[in-house]
């Protein structure tokens, strides 16, 4: 199976868990608890260079999944609502209710006793009826004033919402990761099939023509079941090792160090020693009715 097959097994259980997770931070760490899920996965599925391939990569992705919880501060401003509590609010609608009427009151006497006080005729006069009816205009605008600011109220200033995460994009996002992850692992296999065959052409090639044809006629002796052919390769393979300073040794009481032995009977070589300048290089094996000594 692949990493997306693996994860598409999962599906319903992690947008499940996503969506109960709702937040950016928490979501996180599901993704992150996923993909470790993945990894032990591929460990019990691939072997070899693929299996070390698809540990790295999912090391990456799941440091990468942590990002899911970078945003920042949700804002949303808006003109609505009056700051207090209901009782409060009631209180103090009735005092500013009272404090335009008073001022409002207080306006329309001034301006009516201002008014008569300026038709009496003296000149003197005037200009105190002038400021009094300037002065009850005022006070009747500025109780209005009172009154509006009270209707109108605090306007709440600012409010953060909770971020939710979106579960289905979450997956999709997720999957997507792997369906590359997925790529990258088929393109390794595909680099190490072909290193696999550079290698094993340039071992062949290293093979000579006469070691071929040793070795062919070795195995057409060995299925011929003639003995007599069978001796003739043996001593041709002898000398062809000889050429390469190797001695092909039968075992005598001289070079029984070179030998492992089994107890028997009969005394014989099983297996020649392969020995060079005085240094063994394949060990031989021999039956021996003496293996102390």
């Amino acid at each position: 199976m692949t990493l997306t097959e693996f994860l598409e097994a999962d599906r319903k259980k992690l947008i499940s868990e996503l969506t109960d997770a709702m937040t950016p931070d928490r979501a996180s760490g599901v993704l992150e608890a996923e993909v470790e899920r993945l990894t032990y996965l591929s460990a019990s599925e691939f072997t070899g260079r693929q299996q070390q391939a698809a540990s790295r990569l999912l090391r990456t992705l799941r440091m990468a999944v942590r990002m899911v919880d970078s945003v920042g501060d949700v804002r949303m401003w808006e003109r609505a609502g009056e700051e207090g509590s209901p009782g409060r609010k009631g209180s103090s609608a009735k005092g500013r209710t009272l404090l335009w009427a008073v001022l409002t009151a207080a306006g329309a006497a001034a301006a009516v006793l201002g008014y008569f006080t300026g038709t009496g005729g003296a000149a003197m006069l005037r200009l105190p009826s002038l400021i009094l009816i300037l002065a009850g205009t005022a006070a009747a605008f500025a109780g209005g004033i009172f009154l509006g600011r009270g209707a109108r109220g605090k306007q709440t200033a600012e409010r953060r919402f909770e971020q939710v995460v979106d579960a289905e994009r979450l997956y999709r996002y997720l999957r997507a990761a792997l369906v590359v992850a997925d790529q990258c692992l088929r393109e390794e296999m595909s680099a190490e099939a072909f290193s696999e065959r550079k290698r094993g052409e340039e071992e062949a090639a290293s093979v000579s023509g006469e070691e071929l044809r040793l070795f062919s006629n070795l195995f057409e002796a060995a299925y011929s079941g003639d003995t007599g052919y069978m001796q003739d390769c043996i001593n041709e393979a002898r000398f062809y090792l000889h050429g390469k300073h190797i001695e092909v040794l039968d075992y005598s009481e001289d070079n029984k160090v070179w030998f492992d032995r089994i107890p028997s009977s009969e005394q014989g070589t099983l297996r020649p020693a392969l020995v060079s300048d005085g240094h063994v290089l394949m060990r031989g094996l021999a039956s021996s009715s003496r293996l102390n000594g």
